[in-house]
C-alpha cells in the first residue's frame, strides 16, 4: 500500500519522518536483492568448497527436499483452503486451472 499516495490524496501533509523512512525504503530497495543473490552464491560455494555437496545432483536433490516439497505442501494444504473459504476463487470459471497456475 503506497501511503504517501492515500495521505496525500487524503489532503494530509507527510510528515519528516514518514518522507525519511521512505528515502531509507528506497536506498534498500536499489541493492537487497543483488546482495541476497551475492550473499547466496558465497554461501553455496564454500559450502561445494568444504564438501558438503559432491554434485549439482545433489544439490538440487538437496534444495527440493528442503524447499520445493515444503512449499507445495503449504500451497496445497494451507494457502488454497484460505483462498476457497474467503472467496477468492468465487469468480473463477475453472477453479483447478487457478489453483494450479
Amino acid at each position: 500500500m503506497y501511503i504517501a499516495n492515500q495521505i496525500s490524496s487524503a489532503g494530509i501533509a507527510d510528515t519528516a519522518f514518514h518522507g525519511f523512512a521512505e528515502q531509507i525504503k528506497q536506498l534498500i530497495y536499489t541493492f537487497h536483492m543483488l546482495a541476497f543473490f551475492a550473499l547466496s552464491g558465497t554461501l553455496l560455494y564454500s559450502q561445494l568448497k568444504n564438501g558438503r555437496f559432491n554434485s549439482v545432483t545433489e544439490v538440487v536433490k538437496n534444495k527440493i527436499s528442503r524447499l520445493v516439497v515444503p512449499f507445495v505442501f503449504v500451497y496445497l494444504f494451507w494457502n488454497t483452503p484460505i483462498k476457497i473459504f474467503s472467496g477468492y476463487y468465487k469468480q473463477s470459471e475453472n477453479i483447478w486451472k487457478d489453483i494450479l497456475m
